[in-house]
This record gives C-alpha cells, structure tokens and sequence, in this order.
C-alpha cells in the first residue's frame, strides 16, 4: 500500500485493536489502572523546596525542609518501585538528589538562624566590642538552644 501524503480520515472507523473498550463492555477488557509514578512529583516537591529555601535566604527553611524531605522520599520510593529506569531523563534520580541538598541545606540555614537569633547577632554594630564576655555568654545561650531544640 503506497503511503499517502495527507492526514489520516477521521471518519474512517478505527482499528479495533486500538479502540478502547465501552464503557459498559465486559470486565476483562478494561485494563487495570496503572500504578502513579511518583518520581515528577518528588522532583516538583524537592525544586519547590530549594526555591523556597534560595528565596527567602534560608527563613523559608522551615516550610522548605518538609517539601525537600517529600521529594527525597518520593524520589527514592519511585526508585525502588522501577529500578530499570529508561536512560535519559530520570526523574526519581534528579528528586533524591535535589530533595537531599534541599534537606541538607536547609538544616544549615535552620541552625545558623538559630543560632543568630540566639546570639542576637542582627543588632549590634559594627565597631569592634571590646568586652569578651558578652560574646562568651552569647556563644553559650546558642549551645543551650540547640541542645535543648535537639534533647
């Protein structure tokens, strides 16, 4: 059959092959649903987390944290459920990896804010203190905070 240059006719009736079954058609013939995957949702949720993260120079961390640590786990669950996944874009792999920076940076920007609140670093000036025990005190009431944060 010599291959034609023009569209395929819409009103020409469909293979039956290709069709899909009627909506009240026997049971056998409807396919079982297909199991989601997860892994573009991990990567959404770990971006996302990053984003909010980056944004708000590490203040989001609280709300970025939870999204980072969703798209790890959904990344790595969506690597387990496929592990021969097709060469070329893999999405379970970019969603652990971005949602484990995401997770890791985040506690570093929690901690460090933590501890600029504790030491109420945003206040003062910038001439040079002269005395040493405010900032030997300062340095302890941050080690109490994240030991008790931490116990």
């Amino acid at each position: 059959m010599a291959q034609s240059f023009l569209p395929p006719d819409p009103n020409a009736p469909a293979d039956p092959a290709r069709r899909p079954p009627a909506a009240g058609g026997p049971r056998w013939a409807q396919s079982a649903p297909a199991e989601r995957d997860r892994s573009k949702l991990g990567l959404g949720l770990s971006v996302a987390g990053l984003a909010v993260l980056v944004l708000s120079s590490g203040l989001g961390s609280p709300v970025s944290l939870p999204l980072s640590a969703a798209g790890w786990v959904l990344g790595r669950r969506a690597k387990d459920q496929r592990p021969e996944a097709l060469p070329g874009v893999d999405h379970a792999n970019l969603a652990v990896v971005i949602g484990a920076i995401g997770v890791a940076l985040g506690l570093i920007a929690l901690t460090g804010w933590i501890v600029l609140v504790a030491t109420g670093g945003w206040g003062e000036t910038s001439a040079p203190a002269r005395d040493q025990s405010g900032l030997t005190f300062s340095l302890a009431r941050a080690a109490g905070a994240l030991a008790h944060l931490a116990g």
